[in-house]
């Protein structure tokens, strides 16, 4: 399962680039915060469905504090165990941050102090990581892995890059999957596409170079836009570009990825529990009412995908 951008902390929805004409969206007084709305009803909805694995994309909290990072945690939980049933990755709203709030955390690799580190990365691991589940190989990337206020382009240190060209060697005739929060290409917005919407241009091209030279990579998940979409790079055309929705906002939901031996399948759901369909009407007026048209997918096949594909070596996950 799929899913990126709870924003847990977040109390006003549709703030885009500060922005004065877009007006935010608060929840009914009264009612719970929505990102714990959402976040509650994510994981009881996916349960239907018998998901093996969950993979959250980043923008875990709204500013990330630690009793937002530790209450989505909590709430992530319920599926199952970190790190083995659930995982994470860093967004630009997860970078460490500079106060008083955040002084007991450890000291920023690049800034400030880096609370999502020590709630999901503690001691001496990286914020980066690639694990095998059930025969698939899985690669999580920190795209935040870099000094900034979170507004600019993503970014992953040279460490970190070369960690990932010798994984991808290592891996590659394997089924791969990457994920992480910001996308490698942003195309086709209704909105300005600025630098901050994806990683930094020369990264995405080299990524997408390496993928070209890696036949087991077929997915890369990506979060940070808050729409469902599909992009195919010429550059390596075997690979689908897949942006999933939020799960804090309008639509409000996940993609669940049905991987076999000769292809997958990747189809998103809308959160269900009557709060997560009172908060998804309320948010779908953000941006003027023009976030609809945005955020579910300009296509069917921005949210939906069925793609033939030699998947051999994949394995019946084990419950």
């Amino acid at each position: 399962m799929l899913c990126n951008d709870t924003h847990m902390g977040e109390t006003q929805a549709g703030l885009v680039g500060g922005q004065p004409q877009y007006i935010g969206i608060s929840q009914v007084p009264g009612l719970p915060p929505y990102p714990e709305v959402m976040l509650e009803s994510l994981v009881q909805d996916v349960k239907r469905f018998d998901p093996r694995y969950l993979l959250a994309a980043g923008d875990i909290s709204s500013e990330a504090m630690p009793t937002d990072l530790s209450r989505a945690g909590h709430l992530l939980s319920r599926f199952g165990r970190y790190q083995e049933d659930y995982f994470v990755t860093r967004g630009n709203h997860d970078r460490a941050h500079i106060g008083d709030a955040y002084s007991t955390c450890r000291v920023g690799q690049w800034q400030g102090n880096d609370c999502f580190h020590d709630a999901y990365f503690p001691h001496t691991e990286r914020t980066y990581f690639s694990r095998d589940l059930s025969g698939l190989h899985v690669i999580g990337l920190d795209t935040y892995d870099k000094p900034g206020n979170g507004g600019d382009a993503g970014g992953l240190s040279a460490e970190q890059l070369d960690w990932f060209r010798t994984d991808l060697k290592n891996h590659r005739d394997q089924p791969t999957l990457v994920f992480g929060h910001h996308p490698l290409v942003m195309q086709d917005s209704a909105f300005p596409i600025t630098a901050g919407s994806s990683v930094d241009a020369t990264q995405a091209a080299q990524i997408l170079d390496w993928y070209s030279q890696t036949p087991g990579v077929f997915l890369h998940h990506a979060g940070h836009t808050h729409r469902n979409h599909r992009t195919i790079s010429p550059t390596a055309p075997r690979v689908t570009l897949q942006e999933v929705a939020a799960a804090k906002e309008y639509p409000g939901g996940f993609s669940i990825l049905r991987p076999h031996t000769h292809g997958y399948a990747l189809n998103f759901y809308k959160s269900r529990s009557a709060l997560a369909r009172q908060w998804s009407e309320r948010s779908r007026q953000e941006i003027m009412g023009y976030w609809p048209q945005f955020a579910f997918g300009n296509t069917v096949g921005d949210r939906n995908t069925v793609v033939k594909r030699d998947l051999t070596g994949l394995k019946r996950p084990n419950h």
